[in-house]
């Protein structure tokens, strides 16, 4: 493979991507970054941690507050800002956008999720996977998860849950999240699998680290 190799993990709701992105750096024996991403921003914002969670991504203390709202009845689907914010949530996608790039600096790792594609495009051995998989296994998956609730309340909140992913990044960094002409690689969980999604990757990582070599091999040879 290349001497570094960043790989960003963009994910639909509830489709494996977390997973895959976790189990993937433990393959590759590199960094994962995720949650890390937020106990970053929030180092650089001055902020409480738990201010932050849930305000760009689906933590699971997120989940269990989203689906209890829903039990309770339907919320607003549409996005908006939280109300009176500490943090304006350009400040916060700036934060951790410039946490992605200190990471970056360090050397290899998996970033999953926080729009990390659109923020380290153009970087030296960066690989982007978008996971998707249709509507019904996700809601399938996510009442797994979370045994206690209703599927009606599961499949609302999938359903809220992209909704405000899509608005957030939209309105904060004209990040079109489910562009698949963004990526490098798009993988159906549901077809594949988790586990099978990690190899896939691992497979093309490795194949285009050969051909890395090779080019390499050839410019030296032409020198």
């Amino acid at each position: 493979m290349t001497a570094r190799t960043i790989v960003t993990i963009e994910r639909l709701t509830a489709c494996g991507g977390q997973y895959i992105g976790q189990r993937l750096a433990e393959r590759l024996q590199i960094p994962c970054y995720d949650r890390e991403i937020v106990t970053g921003a929030a180092q650089l914002l001055r902020q409480e941690e738990s201010i932050l969670l849930g305000r760009d991504e689906r933590r699971s203390s997120f989940w269990e507050k989203l689906l209890g709202a829903f039990s309770a009845g339907t919320p607003e689907t549409e996005y908006a800002p939280p109300p009176f914010p500490i943090v304006e949530d350009e400040e916060l996608f700036s934060a951790e956008a410039e946490v992605i790039r200190q990471a970056v600096t360090r050397g290899s790792g998996v970033f999953i999720g926080h729009g990390a594609a659109a923020v380290l495009q153009g970087e030296l051995g960066l690989f982007t996977v978008f996971c998707h998989a249709p509507r019904e296994f996700r809601v399938k998956r996510l009442g797994k998860l979370y045994p206690q609730y209703r599927a009606q309340e599961a499949a609302a909140a999938v359903d809220q849950s992209d909704r405000q992913q899509q608005r957030y990044l939209q309105a904060v960094a004209g990040i079109n999240w489910r562009d698949a002409t963004a990526y490098d690689l798009t993988l159906n969980t549901e077809r594949i699998g988790v586990e099978q999604a990690v190899e896939v990757i691992l497979h093309l990582l490795t194949a285009r680290g050969i051909d890395a070599m090779h080019k390499e091999t050839a410019n030296e040879g032409n020198n």
